[in-house]
């Protein structure tokens, strides 16, 4: 007669592999900066070529027609991300200035809608949009150096994600 016991399952192993994961991938984009883009752009490149090579296969295989054009183009989209990510990296950098521009110019117009009744609030939203559109116009004035700023941003909250569940696994451990 064979008795087991049954363990009883503690994601926190899990968690904290999770955490340190995220922690180490944060300090690395908040260190590379625009170079962290590079990667990552060339990264999801060679994915979608590898799809559309999958996809070419798959229309060859199965005489499908359409297959064969949406493959042929992945593999287009997806080789030319890989092999000039910086080109990506700029029209990326050129939407998010673009895009501050707009909200600027958005909360300036919208400075006497029915949000902002209060003279102080007026105020701030008129100084919010002004920076908004200053912003916007630095960042196409310096492309590289947004991407440096907006990786270390995105760097920093990855790392601090990670080290929040580093504590709440440290946390559920200390529970169990």
């Amino acid at each position: 007669m064979e008795v087991t016991v049954e363990k009883k399952y503690n994601p926190w192993k899990d968690s904290m592999i999770m955490g340190i994961v995220l922690l180490v991938v944060g300090l690395l984009l908040a260190v590379g900066g625009e170079d962290s883009l590079e990667i990552i752009l060339m990264i999801i490149g060679i994915l979608i070529a590898v799809s559309g090579l999958l996809s070419i296969y798959e229309g060859v295989r199965n005489k499908a027609g359409v297959m064969n054009i949406i493959g042929a183009v992945k593999l287009v989209i997806g080789l030319v991300l890989a092999i000039m990510p910086n080109l990506f990296s700029d029209l990326l950098m050129i939407l998010l200035a673009l895009g501050l521009i707009i909200m600027g110019i958005v909360a300036v117009l919208n400075i006497n809608s029915g949000f902002t009744a209060s003279t102080s609030n007026r105020i701030i939203s008129l100084l919010i949009g002004l920076l908004l559109i200053a912003m916007g116009l630095l960042a196409l004035m310096d492309l590289d150096g947004t991407a440096d700023i907006v990786m270390i941003v995105i760097g920093v909250v990855v790392a601090f994600a990670g080290a929040m569940t580093i504590y709440n696994a440290y946390r559920v451990k200390n529970a169990y």
